[in-house]
């Protein structure tokens, strides 16, 4: 699979590197939240207009500082005749201008609902806690137990394939006996 958006590209470098760096187990979840939550930011738009009404206020500021010098140099006044500062031409306020839409193409679209959605990741995060508690209260479980409880962790907190997934295993099945 290949990125080709400039925001993906920019979250994977520093979380590759970050999860090079870094081997605590919280890390990767804390790690895939907030690169989750930067990448709905953005593909939502949620702090789009905020940004532009930022960078007009700062475009407006820099043209009526800019309009009052060449005033005072003119009429060795500072400000325009009538008193109100007025932005260039060409500039327009991010609350005038037309919304951005978010146009994602027919076969990326999912054919089920958000509802839906949430009841799959809370049901996958609510089988990780069980298994995470029953592996922890039972001290002489089943060796089917504990090789499922060690697969179904291993998979469930690892994206990235082999050379990621196969330390765990590993460590879990093989070290333990």
């Amino acid at each position: 699979m290949t990125i080709t958006d400039k925001p993906t590209r920019i979250l994977v470098f520093p979380a590759g590197a970050a999860g090079l760096l870094y081997k605590a187990l919280w890390y990767y979840p804390v790690l895939i939240f907030t690169a989750s939550l930067a990448a709905v930011t953005y593909d939502y738009r949620w702090l789009h207009r905020p940004m532009q009404a930022m960078k007009s206020i700062f475009t407006l500021a820099r043209a009526s500082s800019v309009g009052m010098e060449n005033d005072t140099i003119e009429s060795g006044r500072p400000g325009n005749p009538d008193g109100f500062i007025t932005p260039p031409q060409g500039h327009e306020m991010a609350s005038g201008g037309d919304p951005q839409s978010l146009i994602t193409p027919q076969e990326y679209r999912l054919k089920f609902s958000w509802k839906f959605g949430t009841a799959i990741i809370t049901a996958l995060v609510l089988t990780s806690i069980v298994v995470i508690v029953l592996r922890s209260v039972l001290h002489d479980s089943p060796i089917l137990y504990k090789l499922f409880a060690s697969l179904y962790l291993a998979g469930t907190i690892i994206f990235g394939g082999g050379p990621v997934v196969v330390p765990l295993p590993r460590q879990y099945i093989v070290v333990e006996g």
